[in-house]
C-alpha cells in the first residue's frame, strides 16, 4: 500500500463522521416533524462509529506502511474509546433531559451505538 492510498483510507472514516455530525445536526435543527428528535441525534451518533473506524484503520494501515509509533499505539485506541464514552454519556443525557418518548427511544439507541463504537475501538486495540 502506498502512502497516498493510506491517507485516503484514513480520511474516508473522518469524512463520513463529519457528514454524520452535520446531517444529524441538520435533521434535528431544521426538521419540522417530531421524529427529528429521534433521527437527528441517532444520525449524529453514527459519526462516533466512524471515529472508531478511523482509529482502527489508522492502527492497521500504520502497521502495514511501517509508520506505527508508540504514540499511535496508545493514542488511536484511546480516541476510539473516548468516542464511545462521549457517545454513551450523550445518550444517557438525552434520555434524562427529554420528557418525550422520542428522547427515551433515541437515547437508548445512542447508548447502543456507543457499545458498537466500543466494539470497533476494541478492534483497534487488539490490532
Amino acid at each position: 500500500m502506498n502512502y497516498g492510498i493510506s491517507i485516503l483510507f484514513r480520511a474516508i472514516p473522518l469524512l463520513m463522521a463529519l457528514f454524520c455530525f452535520g446531517y444529524g445536526t441538520f435533521v434535528l435543527d431544521m426538521g419540522t416533524d417530531t421524529n427529528r428528535f429521534v433521527a437527528g441525534p441517532v444520525v449524529f451518533s453514527l459519526g462516533m462509529i466512524c471515529i472508531a473506524l478511523f482509529a482502527t484503520a489508522g492502527t492497521i494501515i500504520r502497521q502495514i506502511i511501517h509508520t506505527y509509533s508508540t504514540a499511535a499505539k496508545y493514542a488511536l485506541p484511546i480516541i476510539g474509546y473516548l468516542a464511545a464514552v462521549v457517545c454513551f454519556i450523550g445518550g444517557m443525557t438525552y434520555i434524562s433531559d427529554g420528557s418525550t418518548v422520542a428522547h427515551f427511544v433515541a437515547g437508548h439507541v445512542i447508548c447502543g451505538v456507543a457499545f458498537i463504537t466500543a466494539c470497533v475501538a476494541t478492534t483497534a486495540t487488539s490490532s
